[in-house]
C-alpha cells in the first residue's frame, strides 16, 4: 500500500512530485522514489511495504521499458505470475507490483479486468508514449487528478495536489452543496475546484503533452458480469472463505477489526481457520449504550483470537485532532474507524481485515426498506390524478415488476435514486438555501450529474430492489465508507483489506435477484446462511446496529466535544471562507440538543478541513 503521484508536461516535475510525496508520507513511510520516465513526465511513490520488504520492491518500478507507480494489493497476483512465467516472463521481485506491470506489457488494457483486488495505478507505456491511470472496480483506492495549460498532475490524495502548488486553494461551490446534502463529497467532484476523482472501474490516458486522450470503463458494474455458473449460498460461502484467505498473504503481521456483529465475526471466523495466531481489535465505549466491546470480547473468546480493546473516554480530545487531520476530504463519518485503525497500528500490525461491505451485499441497512416503500408510493402518485386513484394504485402494488411496468427506463433509474437519497439527505434543499450562500442547482437528488450517469449505466433492466442495493454499494459504501476507511487507515500507515468487496464475490452476490439477496432487511438471513459455518459455536447473535460513536451526547453542552465544536462553529470568518452563512451556522450550534448530531458534526468537519487546508470559497 502506498501513495502515488506524478506530473506530465513540467520541467520542474521532480520538485512538484517531491512536495506531493511529502504531503502524504503517512501512506508510505518505508521507502520513497521519484523517476523521470520521459521528458517532462515524472512518477513518484512513497511505499508501505507489505510484500517483499527488500529494495527489489522499490517504486516506481520498471519492466520492458514501462514504468509503474502503484497503490494497492492484487490478491490473485500469484496465479497471474505463474501464467506470465509460462509465457516466458522472468521476475526480479516477489511483489504484486511487478506482476501488474508485466500483465500490462503482455495484455494491455485487458490486464485491468484480470486484476482481483484494490488498486490505483499510473503506468507509463513507451509503446504509445502515454501515461495510463486506473482505479479498481469498487473504488477501494482513491485517485485524483488536475489538468492545466500544458500539464497534468495526479496523486492518491487531494492534499498532495494542493501541496504541488499547481492547484489553487479554492473551494468548488458545487461540491460543497453535494457535501452538505450527503455529509461527504461524491465523485468525480472534490471539495477543491479543478481537482477531479477518477471514477471506479475506469482508466484515463494522457499523452506526453499533458493532454487527456480518453477516459474509459474497464468494468461495467456488478450486474454486467456473469459468474458463468449457478450461484447458491454454498458457492457464495466458498467464494467468501477464499476472499478472506487470499487477503492474509503478507510479509508483515495481519489482524482484524471485530465488533461482534455478523460481518466482522464472519471475517474473523474465516481468518481464524487459516491463521492460528489471529489478532482482533475493537473499540470500547465504557458506560455507553452503544458499547459493543462485550459482544466482541465474547466472540473473540469463542474463536480463540488474541483480542485487544481500544477504550474511548475522557481522552477522546487527544485523539480528535488526529482523526480529523486524517480525513483527506471532510466527512461526517470515519472517526470510529480511525480509533480502531490507530490502535491496530500501535499494536505493531501493518494489515487489518474488516467486515465492511457485508451490509451492502446482503441488506443490512434499515433505510433500504424505507427507500423501497417510498419508491412504491412515488411511482403510484406519479400518474394518478385524484386521491381515489392514488389509493387504488397503492392497493394494486404487489411487486417491483407491476410497480415499474408503466415507467420509462430513465424514470425508473431516477425513481430509485430519488427515493434512496430521500432517506439519506443530511441538509434538505430548504436548509441548504439558508445555510450556503450560493447552493448549486444542477444536481440530481444531491448528486453530481456525472455520477448519476455512471450509476445509470450500471443498472439497466434491473429491478427496484436491485437498484436500491446497488445504490447502497456505490454511494453509502463507495463514496462514504471506502473513502473514509482509506484516509483514516492510511493516515496511520495501516492497510485495510475488505473480503466482502472481493470483485468476484460482489459479482456472484449481485447475480442473485435483489429480492432474494436483500430479504429480511436488516437481519441479513441470506448472509447468515452463507457464513454460518464460520461463526463460533453458540455465536451470540444480537439485534443489528451500526458501528456508531455517541456523537449526540458528546456534542451537547457539557459534552466531550462541545467546546471543540463551538470553536469551529462560532468562527464567523471560517464559515464565510466555507461559503456558509455564519448566523445560520451559529443557530444550529445553539440548538445542539435538538439538531441531528450528523448535521453538526458534518459542519465541524468541513470547517476544520477549511481551517487546516487554507482552501476557501
Amino acid at each position: 500500500m502506498c501513495g502515488i503521484a506524478g506530473v506530465v508536461g513540467l520541467a520542474d516535475g521532480n520538485a512538484r512530485v517531491a512536495r506531493m510525496l511529502a504531503a502524504m508520507r503517512h501512506r508510505g513511510p518505508d521507502d520513497e522514489g521519484i523517476v523521470q520516465v520521459a521528458p517532462g513526465l515524472w512518477l513518484g511513490n512513497c511505499r508501505l511495504a507489505i510484500l517483499d520488504l527488500t529494495p527489489a520492491g522499490r517504486m516506481p518500478m520498471e519492466a520492458s521499458g514501462a514504468w509503474i507507480t502503484y497503490n494497492g494489493e492484487v490478491y490473485n497476483f500469484a496465479d497471474l505470475r505463474t501464467e506470465l512465467e509460462r509465457a516466458g516472463w522472468r521476475f526480479r521481485s516477489r511483489t504484486d507490483t511487478e506482476v501488474v506491470i508485466a500483465a500490462w506489457v503482455a495484455w494491455g488494457e485487458a490486464a485491468l479486468r484480470r486484476l482481483r483486488g484494490m488498486f490505483a495505478l499510473a503506468l507509463y507505456d513507451p509503446r504509445r508514449r502515454e501515461l495510463v491511470l486506473a482505479r479498481d472496480p469498487l473504488g477501494e483506492k482513491p485517485l485524483y487528478y488536475a489538468v492545466g495549460s500544458g500539464w497534468f498532475a495526479f496523486a492518491s490524495e487531494v492534499r498532495a495536489l494542493l501541496a504541488s502548488g499547481l492547484v489553487a486553494r479554492r473551494l468548488d461551490p458545487r461540491a460543497v452543496t453535494v457535501y452538505l446534502y450527503n455529509g461527504f463529497s461524491v465523485d468525480p467532484l472534490t471539495l477543491v475546484d479543478g481537482v477531479r476523482a477518477l471514477l471506479p472501474g475506469h482508466y484515463l490516458r494522457v499523452g506526453e503533452d499533458g493532454r487527456v486522450r480518453s477516459v474509459e470503463r474497464f468494468w461495467l458494474g456488478p450486474f454486467a458480469e456473469s459468474p458463468g455458473e449457478r450461484v447458491s449460498p454454498e458457492s457464495l460461502h466458498a467464494r467468501f472463505e477464499e476472499a478472506v484467505r487470499i487477503r492474509l498473504v503478507a510479509d508483515v503481521p495481519v489482524g482484524a477489526f471485530l465488533s461482534g456483529g455478523l460481518d466482522s465475526t464472519a471475517v474473523a471466523g474465516a481468518m481464524a481457520r487459516s491463521s492460528p495466531a489471529c489478532r482482533t481489535f475493537t473499540v470500547a465505549l465504557p458506560g455507553s449504550p452503544l458499547d459493543e466491546s462485550a459482544w466482541a470480547r465474547e466472540v473473540a473468546k469463542r474463536l480463540g483470537t488474541a483480542h485487544s480493546e481500544v477504550k474511548v473516554g475522557a481522552d477522546l480530545q487527544s485523539w480528535l485532532e488526529g482523526a480529523l487531520g486524517a480525513l483527506d476530504q471532510p466527512s461526517f463519518d470515519g472517526v470510529n474507524t480511525y480509533l480502531v485503525a490507530r490502535a491496530v497500528r500501535e499494536a505493531g500490525l501493518t494489515v487489518a481485515l474488516s467486515g465492511l461491505g457485508g451490509d451492502e451485499l446482503f441488506g443490512g441497512y434499515p433505510f433500504l426498506r424505507h427507500a423501497w416503500w417510498l419508491a412504491r408510493i412515488l411511482a403510484a402518485l406519479g400518474p394518478a390524478k385524484s386521491p381515489a386513484q392514488v389509493l387504488g394504485r397503492l392497493a394494486a402494488l404487489s411487486g417491483p415488476g407491476k410497480l415499474l411496468a408503466a415507467l420509462e427506463v430513465r424514470e425508473r433509474e431516477l425513481l430509485a435514486v430519488t427515493s434512496y437519497q430521500a432517506t439519506q439527505v443530511l441538509f434538505p434543499a430548504r436548509h441548504l438555501a439558508q445555510l450556503q450562500r450560493d447552493p448549486a442547482r444542477d444536481l440530481v437528488a444531491g448528486l453530481p450529474e456525472e455520477f448519476v450517469a455512471f450509476l445509470q449505466e450500471e443498472v439497466r433492466r434491473t429491478s427496484l430492489a436491485d437498484r436500491l442495493g446497488h445504490l447502497a454499494l456505490r454511494i453509502f459504501c463507495g463514496q462514504r465508507t471506502l473513502r473514509d476507511t482509506d484516509a483514516v487507515s492510511m493516515a496511520v500507515s495501516l492497510e485495510v483489506r475488505l473480503p466482502f468487496l472481493d470483485r468476484l464475490l460482489v459479482e456472484e452476490a449481485f447475480a442473485l435477484p435483489g429480492a432474494v439477496r436483500l430479504r429480511g432487511i436488516p437481519d441479513k438471513p441470506l448472509e447468515q446462511h452463507v457464513v454460518g459455518p464460520l461463526l463460533p459455536p453458540g455465536y451470540p447473535r444480537r439485534e443489528k446496529h451500526g458501528f456508531t460513536l455517541p456523537f449526540a451526547e458528546w456534542l451537547r453542552p457539557g459534552g466531550l466535544l462541545h467546546e471543540f465544536a463551538a470553536s469551529r462553529l462560532e468562527d464567523d470568518r471560517l464559515a464565510r471562507r466555507a461559503g456558509l452563512r455564519p448566523e445560520q451556522v451559529r443557530e444550529l450550534l445553539g440548538r445542539a440538543d435538538h439538531v441531528p448530531w450528523s448535521r453538526l458534526w458534518a459542519l465541524v468537519a468541513l470547517l476544520d478541513w477549511v481551517a487546516r487546508t487554507g482552501v476557501e470559497a
